[in-house]
């Protein structure tokens, strides 16, 4: 896992989004196919135009975003450019991308404009950010990304994607005496942007 290092404005505020999966047909319950798991949408109009609405409502323009993975499926392959361009225009805030494992044709077309990063790492208001799309238990955490303060390691702070589920922390097996929390963004946990002050450190302790 290859990490890039951001460099964020302390006087924005700072929030994290994942697996938003516009278009995405089998999530909604109108589909006879739909996976078992369903997201509380009938249709993927719904869906779609209730992602941008609660991204706007709740994201300023000059905020940051980190968008943690799997933006769009279910799109025709020559359509994916221009889709992706219409929706993420009408989206507010300054955003930094994460590839998710359904991202890779997208970041392959948009890669002239876009940094798609495996992960991101980055300090913000004394805490070490650790972002990547993958459960900390699928992709392991390497030791060096961990920041330490005189020992102490609950300055940093987990993030992660792709796990479709409604559970906005878990445990994170780093070693055989030491568990962590992880902070899970996709859009099921929250089914809205979560913002910096809503996560736990590794500790389980809250930000804000």
């Amino acid at each position: 896992m290859n990490f890039e290092t951001l460099n964020i404005d302390e006087h924005k505020n700072l929030w994290f989004v994942s697996d938003t999966h516009f278009n995405h047909r089998k999530l909604v319950t109108s589909c006879p196919e739909h996976f078992e798991r369903c997201r509380k949408y009938a249709t993927v109009g719904e869906m779609n135009s209730d992602i941008v609405f609660k991204w706007n409502e709740t994201i300023n323009k000059d905020d940051v975003v980190i968008f943690m993975g799997d933006f769009v499926m279910s799109t025709k392959v020559k359509d994916v450019p221009e889709y992706f361009y219409m929706v993420v225009d009408n989206l507010n805030g300054e955003k930094h991308f994460i590839r998710g494992n359904h991202d890779h044709i997208l970041s392959k077309v948009t890669k002239d404009n876009i940094l798609w990063a495996d992960g991101f790492v980055f300090d913000y208001h004394n805490r070490h950010y650790i972002c990547q799309h993958n459960d900390f238990n699928e992709v392991k955490l390497t030791n060096p990304v961990l920041k330490v303060n005189d020992t102490d390691y609950s300055m940093n702070v987990l993030v992660h994607g792709h796990t479709h589920e409604e559970s906005k922390i878990s445990i994170v097996d780093f070693a055989p005496t030491w568990k962590m929390k992880q902070n899970n963004v996709c859009w099921e946990a929250w089914y809205r942007p979560a913002n910096y002050k809503e996560l736990v450190n590794i500790s389980g302790e809250l930000n804000g």
